[in-house]
């Protein structure tokens, strides 16, 4: 059966499971998949987007422990809402993206993410996460050094 050279081509199978349940959150792998659908869909439309990124403070290099990511990850699902995904952008580095949020509401979830780490990471070492916020599909490169994929025509 020839192929529809309308139809797009489907993307790659993605590599191993979306959700990890080791320490819980989305893949890194599935969360740049949907970081470029989202910011392709922000630009097309014009519409706000928001990205908030938590990295630990590490001790002198030793690893994060998996309880610290793991109430780290509990906090993000607190803070974000049913829309937005929650996962990894690294071995520590977590992310929730928030399609369809202005900047005063990333800036509450920010606040309330970092009540919520602060409160569950207590009893893990109480180590000390930095939020960054992101407003918009044009700030992602300046917060992860990662430029998405072009609009799509």
């Amino acid at each position: 059966m020839p192929s529809n050279p309308r139809k797009p081509a489907p993307d790659p199978a993605p590599p191993g499971p979306h959700l990890l349940e080791d320490r819980g959150g989305l893949s890194a792998w599935f969360m740049r998949y949907m970081l470029d659908r989202e910011v392709d869909r922000a630009r097309r439309y014009g519409r706000p987007f928001a990205i908030l990124r938590a990295t630990p403070d590490a001790l002198a290099g030793q690893p994060v422990p998996p309880a610290a990511l793991s109430a780290a990850v509990s906090a993000a699902l607190v803070a974000a809402r049913r829309t937005d995904f929650v996962g990894w952008d690294g071995p520590t580095s977590l992310l929730i993206l928030m399609p369809e949020t202005s900047p005063e509401e990333a800036a509450l979830a920010a606040r309330r993410w970092s009540d919520e780490i602060w409160v569950r990471t207590r009893a893990t070492g109480g180590y000390k996460w930095h939020i960054a916020l992101v407003e918009g599909p044009d700030g992602i490169a300046d917060l992860l050094g990662y430029v998405p994929e072009p609009l799509s025509a």
